[in-house]
C-alpha cells in the first residue's frame, strides 16, 4: 500500500507541474495579446498625430516597424496556442493516469474493509455460539 501512495504522490506533483504550465503558458497568451492590443492602439494613437503633423514626418517608417513587430508577436502567440493545446493534452492524460492508482487504491481499501469486516463477523459469530452452546456439568 505504500508504494502505491507514493506513486499516487508522484502522480499527483506531475499533474500539479503540468497544471502550472497550463497556466504559465496561459499568462504568457495573455501578455502577448496585450502586446498586440498596446501596438495596435499605438500605431492608431501615432496614425493620428501623424495626420495633423502633415506629410514628411517618418510615420510611414514607424508603422512598418509596428507592423513588423505585430508580425512577430502573432507568430509567437500562434507558438504559444500549439504548446497550450500539447500542455493541456499532457494534463489531461496526468489526470487519467493518477485516477487510474487512485481507482486501484480505492479498490484494495475496499477489499481490506470487507476482508475485516468478515473477520469482525466470523469472531461475532464465534462468540454468539459459545454463547448458546449447551453447557456440560
Amino acid at each position: 500500500m505504500k508504494r502505491l501512495d507514493s506513486l499516487i504522490r508522484v502522480r499527483q506533483w506531475q499533474l500539479d507541474e503540468s497544471r502550472r504550465h497550463v497556466a504559465e503558458l496561459e499568462a504568457s497568451i495573455e501578455r502577448t495579446q496585450a502586446r498586440i492590443r498596446s501596438l495596435d492602439g499605438n500605431i492608431e494613437t501615432e496614425g493620428k498625430l501623424a495626420d495633423q503633423a502633415g506629410p514628411g514626418n517618418g510615420f510611414a517608417a514607424y508603422a512598418a516597424g509596428v507592423r513588423e513587430r505585430r508580425r512577430k508577436l502573432a507568430e509567437t502567440l500562434e507558438t504559444l496556442g500549439a504548446e497550450l493545446a500539447q500542455a493541456r493534452d499532457l494534463v489531461a492524460e496526468a489526470f487519467q493516469e493518477l485516477k487510474k492508482f487512485e481507482l486501484v487504491q480505492e479498490s484494495r481499501r475496499a477489499r481490506e474493509r470487507a476482508g475485516a469486516a468478515r473477520r469482525e463477523q466470523f469472531t461475532l459469530d464465534e462468540i454468539a455460539a459459545a454463547r448458546h452452546r449447551p453447557t456440560s456439568q
